[in-house]
């Protein structure tokens, strides 16, 4: 009888209450964050980032997929009077997306979210991205830039991983919020943060490399959450919906639940 009582807990669940949790401790209230200029100006990703979109490699099980860097097709920074373009896209206003002194620049406030990357980096592979090689879809979101640009913290956090990753990733480094959502930064050429150190918002963390299983210089950033993956590596999910909102614009900063194909692969949902 008391079998029947019992309410399933799934991943979905338990992240919607862990994000709530982590905002009423964190005093930034359970309002999402909304930002009207941003809804106008992100209605479509800018074609030249999405033209840059490429197939990468399926990593070995167990850590998060790698995948090599695409090439651009055009590696200039688009323009629009009164917008920020950063992580990819045209985000709103400067004064709404400031940039702090480390030169990260804020996309929400609500939590506190920043681009890992500096303005102008162009995506060069989407999550989900499929291919013989990736069948089941890509782990994380992929930036082109230069070795020795500087990666930043999206969210704040206590870092939980450190070092050379032999898996594929090269330097990684892993950095999970109090709500339990991680964060991986991996191909870097230095990582500047150590284990159990605590980072926030927007803090410079190491630069951007091609260490690992990379075929050039880029960013791998995923967004994880849940015990997937040897219950220390999370389940992938969308990196877009965390950094630009679902619907965009809103809900900046919260971690959405991974799709099928991620609980599937990956386990843990």
């Amino acid at each position: 009888m008391l079998r029947r009582l019992i309410v399933p807990v799934t991943v979905a669940a338990v992240l919607v209450l862990a994000q709530l949790a982590y905002a009423l401790v964190g005093g930034v209230g359970l309002v999402a964050h909304h930002d009207p200029v941003a809804v106008a100006a992100v209605a479509q990703e800018n074609t030249a980032v999405a033209a840059a979109r490429v197939v990468g490699n399926l990593g070995p099980s167990g850590v998060p997929t790698t995948s090599g860097p695409g090439t651009p097709t055009d590696a200039a920074v688009p323009t629009e009077e009164g917008q920020v373009f950063t992580c990819g896209r045209f985000i709103g206003s400067a004064a709404d997306h400031p940039t702090n002194a480390a030169g990260a620049t804020l996309l929400g406030s609500n939590p506190e979210t920043y681009c890992p990357v500096t303005a102008g980096t162009a995506i060069s592979q989407e999550f989900g991205t499929k291919s013989s090689t990736s069948p089941y879809g890509h782990s994380g979101m992929d930036f082109n830039g230069n070795s020795g640009d500087p990666i930043f913290a999206a969210s704040e956090g206590l870092v939980v991983y450190s070092t050379y990753n032999g898996g594929g990733y090269g330097n990684l480094i892993g950095i999970q919020r109090p709500d339990g959502v991680l964060f991986w930064y991996a191909h870097l050429t230095k990582r500047l943060v150590d284990d159990g150190a605590w980072i926030t918002a927007g803090q410079k963390i190491g630069t951007m490399g091609n260490s690992g299983a990379s075929e050039g210089s880029h960013l791998h950033f995923e967004v994880a959450v849940g015990k997937g993956r040897e219950g220390k590596y999370g389940i992938p999910t969308d990196p877009r919906d965390l950094l630009f909102g679902k619907p965009t614009g809103t809900h900046i900063g919260w971690a959405t639940s991974p799709p099928k194909w991620s609980c599937d692969h990956y386990g843990g949902c």
